[in-house]
């Protein structure tokens, strides 16, 4: 009953009953492979929302239900979305770890430049000059063509 009322609310587009279901589903069913889109398309609520704290929350769990069946259906999207949402409330040690766990992940040679400068653009932000620089490499190396190289080699220019 309550995963149908959360379609229901996400057909409507009503996210304050959206909200009210998923906490419901959660406190039934826990956090499953099975509701595994339904949190994914609570991450798009709070990313349309701008909320951090949600988008952490939801975006953590995919990342925990998928290391668990190693099924990765759902990235590079989730790991990039949470990266991004660690980085706008600073927690950068946090980043760090979720960008780095894209190394274990099958990517897309655009995909893998991206994590790749994303990486080098993390150790910046903690000072780790020579390890950014080698991430920076990395990611002009998987892609030279994509525009995160081009970023990347502005980066090491910098």
């Amino acid at each position: 009953m309550y995963r149908f009322l959360f379609d229901t609310y996400q057909r409507l587009e009503d996210n304050n009953k959206l909200i009210d279901a998923i906490i419901d589903i959660e406190k039934v069913y826990g956090f499953t492979y099975k509701d595994i889109d339904r949190y994914v398309s609570m991450i798009a609520v709070a990313n349309r929302a701008k909320d951090n704290s949600m988008l952490i929350k939801y975006a953590s769990e995919v990342v925990k239900i998928q290391k668990k069946s190693s099924s990765y259906a759902q990235s590079p999207y989730v790991e990039f979305t949470l990266y991004q949402a660690y980085i706008n409330k600073d927690f950068n040690s946090q980043a760090l770890e979720i960008i780095k766990s894209l190394d274990e992940i099958e990517l897309k040679p655009k995909q893998r430049s991206r994590a790749k400068y994303l990486l080098g653009s993390t150790y910046d932000r903690l000072w780790r000059e020579e390890d950014a620089d080698i991430a920076y490499q990395e990611a002009i190396d998987a892609d030279p063509a994509s525009s995160w190289a081009e970023l990347a080699k502005a980066a090491k220019g910098i």
